[in-house]
């Protein structure tokens, strides 16, 4: 956790000018005590979900509560202009993704069911809205962002490519992350980016001519096969690489 994000429900009131406070517990409690060994004092960078950053100072450590003293100085770092289109991989993994999605600051992430995606997968716990809330607060913190991108589900593979992504395509340099494509992706002109990328085993041919069709041009990765989490950093690091200034800088508390 290189920020410790805040939420309106860890609000409470504030005496100080200036100043507010908030208390924590569960996970991010646990994170703060024993990894990172927090003492009343102790200065932390925070974040307030849904407004801004900032610096905060440790006012009290119990057995189960942290409580925290801050104040809103910075604007979040700006997201990257990508929406990104991943057919589900397992849930376990799709977890990873989605933390590790929003640390980089994609603004769109979009899971699809594809051919090669059991359906039970859909009924993971770990797909439930609360859950994948979680998820996101994990990536914002890792990320030491306050905004959380749009995260969703769209289990028909079909409908999403023939009614949703020629309409996204039209308006966004749209690319379609796969072996079989005879150019290298490349670095994406400045405005906004669709980035299709399959599940494990990749998309079937039939689907890889639908996104065609929707408007996303074909490009490879290289002759290594990457598994999807792999897949999404590699394409982030060639699509935005000449973009200037970098999107957020890596911060430890």
């Amino acid at each position: 956790m290189n920020t410790l994000l805040l939420t309106p429900a860890d609000l409470s009131p504030s005496a100080a000018p200036g100043l507010r406070r908030a208390c924590v517990g569960g996970r991010r409690a646990d994170h703060l005590r024993r990894e990172l060994g927090i003492a009343p004092g102790s200065r932390i960078r925070v974040g307030l979900l849904g407004e801004g950053l900032g610096r905060g100072e440790v006012t009290s450590v119990d057995d189960d509560r942290v409580g925290v003293a801050f104040a809103v100085t910075e604007p979040p770092p700006a997201k990257l202009p990508l929406t990104l289109v991943v057919g589900l991989p397992r849930p376990k993994v799709a977890r990873r993704l989605l933390i590790d999605a929003v640390a980089a600051g994609i603004d769109r992430i979009v899971l699809v069911g594809t051919w090669r995606t059991p359906k039970s997968y859909w009924q993971s716990p770990l797909l439930q809205p609360r859950r994948i809330d979680e998820h996101v607060l994990q990536g914002l913190g890792f990320g030491g962002d306050c905004i959380a991108p749009r995260v969703e589900l769209r289990p028909r593979f079909k409908p999403f490519a023939e009614d949703e992504l020629p309409r996204l395509a039209r308006e966004a340099t749209a690319v379609l992350a796969t072996p079989e494509a005879d150019t290298d992706l490349r670095p994406a002109p400045p405005g906004p980016v669709v980035l299709c990328i399959g599940p494990d085993r990749g998309f079937t041919g039939y689907e890889q001519e639908l996104l065609r069709a929707a408007g996303c041009q074909p490009a490879t990765l290289g002759p290594r096969t990457l598994r999807v989490h792999a897949a999404v950093h590699v394409a982030i690091g060639r699509l935005f690489r000449e973009a200037t200034p970098a999107p957020h800088a890596l911060r430890v508390i």
